[in-house]
């Protein structure tokens, strides 16, 4: 074997090592990104869960301080409507609505209504031509003593309504 068939067998060996460690280091690579993906997952799933856990807490605390008027029948006539409401929140005080267009509103009670309390809305007139739909503000006192208020809109074919972002 004369010097160049060496270097050339050299060569050759030195190729596949190099190969083979290319090769390696491909898999191990893999292997890596694959475990970090299956980490990724973990935290995402981590990081989900507990973001549930602090909104739940939060509605948790939310309940505890703000009401939860919930509607539960109503009545329609053709030009009045009255819609009875449950409290599932907390207890409120000084409780005031305004209508955000121009008809006539009442809400009872008007001092206080604690939680699984039953409360009653009641528009005398509807505006001619009666309207789809109606919007109104309920003005309280939670339980911290601060005025807040929730919007809602009332759907006058079945005198129900939901609350709203602010109108």
């Amino acid at each position: 074997m004369n010097l160049a068939e060496s270097l050339l067998l050299a060569q050759t060996i030195v190729l596949a090592i190099t190969a083979i460690i290319v090769l390696w280091y491909t898999i191990e690579t893999y292997k890596i990104r694959k475990e970090t993906s299956k980490q990724n997952a973990i935290l995402t799933e981590q990081y989900l869960v507990q973001k549930e856990k602090e909104e739940f807490q939060l509605n948790k605390e939310i309940n505890f301080i703000e009401p939860i008027l919930r509607p539960t029948h109503s009545s329609v006539g053709k030009a009045e409507g009255e819609c009875n409401f449950v409290n599932n929140g907390s207890l409120i005080k000084k409780i005031s609505v305004e209508p955000i267009e121009n008809f006539p509103i009442s809400i009872n009670p008007k001092n206080y209504l604690n939680t699984g309390e039953k409360g009653r809305i009641v528009i005398s007139r509807y505006p001619t031509p009666t309207p789809q739909l109606l919007h109104f503000k309920i003005k309280y006192e939670n339980k911290l003593g601060l005025m807040r208020e929730k919007h809602f809109k009332y759907i006058t074919k079945d005198a129900m309504f939901e609350e709203v972002e602010k109108v």
